[in-house]
């Protein structure tokens, strides 16, 4: 099936082919008239005046018919590109929504860290209070328990190392996350 502009060209091609025959049969109804007049047979050369009267009309036409055609151009282009600008379009939306869902389940990730940074907090505390109360209950009966002494919260993570490296990369996913925020924002703010 021909294109929009295909048909279009088609079309144009045909006017300005109408055009051109009709401006040719114009031009031989002059002569012959011209003709006409030299001989001095008025009635033939009536006759050629008014063919090219006619035939200068048809040559208008055609040569309108062009310029209506050609102000459709960017339809028939607006047409034929439309499928391709549709499907960039769903694929942009689709990354977009990708984005957006990796975004959201990093945002997830983060607020589940903090509650879990939280809920280590919580058992630090209680592991505080409970050594603190061993402490005490050592004093008062007289005993010492030197594995207490100098405990240290990092003793309970068999990877030190790579809990500081998580820990620096969740802070770099942190400012990703929020250089992304801002960057939207300022673009919504410019395109207000």
């Amino acid at each position: 099936m021909p294109s929009n502009v295909e048909k279009l060209e088609k079309d144009l091609a045909a006017a300005r082919e109408a055009e051109a025959q009709a401006v040719e049969q114009a031009q031989t109804a002059r002569a012959q008239y011209q003709a006409a007049v030299e001989s001095g047979d008025m009635d033939k050369a009536a006759e050629h005046q008014a063919e090219a009267q006619r035939l200068d009309g048809v040559a208008q036409m055609h040569a309108d018919r062009v310029e209506t055609l050609e102000g459709q151009r960017a339809e028939a282009e607006s047409k034929d590109a439309a499928p391709a600008y549709k499907k960039a379009k769903d694929e942009a939306d689709a990354a977009i929504q990708a984005e957006a869902d990796a975004h959201a389940k990093v945002a997830e990730a983060i607020r589940h860290l903090q509650e879990l940074r939280t809920m280590l907090d919580d058992v630090h505390a209680e592991t505080g209070r409970k050594i603190a109360a061993a402490q005490s209950a050592a004093k008062n009966a007289h005993q010492r328990l030197p594995e207490f002494a100098g405990r240290s919260r990092l003793q309970s993570v068999a990877d030190v190392e790579g809990a500081f490296r998580v820990t620096r990369e969740l802070a770099n996913v942190g400012n990703f996350q929020a250089q992304q925020v801002m960057n939207a924002r300022e673009r919504a703010r410019k395109a207000a």
